[in-house]
């Protein structure tokens, strides 16, 4: 685990993280620079909207006033703002991956401009749905224990669905849209004709000071029918009641302006079976489906390395090998513009035109069914798909050893797969043991994905860890990094301690690369 990614540092400054959660960012943010500058800046942020974005509530007549002044048939222009909202993911059946930053929106401006989807607080292809008419105005609300909880727009098409909201007070100001979710108090589900939840769904909330934003991916599912998203909120800004609110949802109005393109191409590349199953182009986004599976004797291996690995340490560390396999490192070019990129191994920023991306294990270990989703581009043609590596998640067997209470005067060093680095202190606060260690990774050095610890009585036990890499580079052309990890179950600083390294990333660029035509 690298650097906290944006949202959660923005949830750990607004203190919105679980206990655990926030020891976990507290204990790396001690540790990393990068990370305090991004909280500096969200701080920062946080009081220059405060000062500048707090408009007055328009009056009623406002509209009317501004509309009589204009020529007939005059266009709208619609005004932008430029901050993001912060966003909290939810994992349903799958890996996601996304970025946000907070903000806070003035309502009476959003009201103004014309609502949530209208502006930059959305990606762009919320927007792009928006200005193609996709988005309605709903407006539905239920009013408890003096606060309303109000659904103003949706956006939807065939890949996700996307509610804007607010909390209003009995005097019409918006508050904080903070909903907890998942959370025994507050439910948010889809439901479709029969009644039934759809279970196989992921889940985005993202909530501002005064709008929240919820988005549920259809991307898994062929879905052709009448859908209601079901409110059931027990708590609002600390306040106990009961709002249930129901809102309807049409999706077969938009399907027909989604275009599908079957691929049905493969491919065998070191060890990896790839398959390019179709290609969505949606409003709203650009979804690339596909699946990743070892071959027999590819698979067989791994699994011989995991038995070996399990009978050291126990099968409850190994379950991550079930949702992670072979990932696919490619772009997509129309002629030679490079368009969509995926996540690149290399890197631990996503491309600027990537939304989303999931993953589901289905069949054999190592068998993955993944959508990539991208921002759609406008009046494109001749699309090329072109794989440039494979990124394997597999098991390791490193280990290193040290005592923890010597580490200041004899510190511990390791190279591993392009990583160098140095154990340099090791510290007992409270119910947790940190340990620190500084140095530099090559360019394309493995991912040091997971760890456990074995203390002195043999004892194994589960450790988080966070770490950062730097731009700046040492003598040696190596990105300067840093590391830390967390225990919480040992009760005292021991004398000696083992660090054993049981799962790595590589990326592995290919002789050849493969190109599939998108027609």
């Amino acid at each position: 685990m690298y650097c906290p990614k944006a949202d959660k540092l923005s949830q750990f400054v607004d203190d919105v993280l679980t206990d655990k959660e926030y020891k976990d960012v507290a204990a790396h943010v001690k540790t990393c620079t990068s990370c305090q500058a991004v909280i500096e800046l969200f701080q920062g942020e946080q009081q220059f909207i405060i000062e500048t974005l707090q408009a007055p509530t328009l009056p009623d007549d406002f509209a009317d006033n501004v509309l009589t002044q204009l020529d007939e048939y005059q266009p709208v222009v619609k005004m932008k703002q430029t901050k993001k909202l912060k966003h909290v993911l939810i994992f349903a059946a799958g890996i996601v991956l996304a970025i946000g930053i907070t903000s806070s929106i003035s309502p009476s401006f959003a009201q103004f401009i014309g609502g949530l989807f209208t502006t930059e607080d959305v990606d762009k292809g919320l927007q792009m749905a928006n200005e193609m008419g996709i988005g309605e105005r709903i407006d539905l609300q239920v009013t408890d224990q003096g606060l309303t909880l109000k659904v103003e727009d949706i956006v939807v098409d065939s890949s996700r669905i996307a509610l804007s909201y607010q909390v209003l007070n009995n005097k019409g100001i918006a508050q904080d849209t903070y909903l907890a979710l998942p959370d025994i108090l507050n439910v948010v589900k889809v439901i479709n004709e029969n009644g039934n939840e759809l279970e196989d769904l992921n889940m985005g909330w993202t909530n501002g000071n005064d709008y929240g934003l919820i988005e549920f991916s259809l991307r898994k599912l062929d879905v052709h029918e009448n859908l209601t998203i079901h409110f059931d909120i027990k708590e609002l800004n600390g306040v106990k009641g009961n709002w249930l609110l129901d809102v309807p949802v049409n999706t077969n109005d938009h399907n027909s302006l989604t275009t599908k393109i079957a691929l049905n191409e493969q491919t065998t590349v070191q060890g990896v079976q790839i398959r390019l199953n179709k290609l969505e182009l949606a409003p709203s986004s650009s979804d690339l489906y596909y699946e990743t599976l070892y071959t027999d004797g590819e698979r067989q291996k791994i699994e011989r390395e995991i038995r070996l690995l399990e009978e050291k340490f126990g099968q409850e560390f190994f379950d991550m090998f079930k949702i992670y396999g072979a990932d696919l490192a490619y772009h997509i070019k129309s002629g030679q513009e490079k368009l969509y990129e995926s996540y690149y191994f290399q890197g631990s920023v996503l491309s600027s035109n990537f939304l989303e991306g999931t993953g589901r294990p289905i069949g054999e270990l190592g068998h993955i069914a993944k959508t990539d989703a991208f921002i759609p581009q406008q009046q494109v043609t001749d699309l090329t798909f072109v794989l440039d590596g494979l990124i394997k998640t597999v098991p390791a067997d490193f280990a290193i050893t040290i005592k923890p209470k010597q580490l200041e005067k004899h510190p511990v060093s390791f190279d591993y797969e392009g990583n160098y680095y140095t154990f340099t202190a090791a510290n007992k606060e409270k119910d947790t043991i940190q340990i620190d260690m500084k140095g530099s990774r090559e360019a394309q050095a493995a991912n040091l994905l997971k760890w456990v610890v074995v203390d002195s009585n043999g004892q194994v036990h589960d450790v988080n860890y966070s770490g950062a890499t730097f731009d700046e580079q040492d003598e040696n052309g190596r990105y300067l990094s840093e590391m830390s990890f967390t225990t919480y179950d040992i009760n005292k600083l021991p004398e000696e301690l083992t660090l054993h390294l049981i799962a790595v990333t590589r990326f592995e660029e290919i002789d050849e690369k493969w190109e599939v035509p998108l027609n």
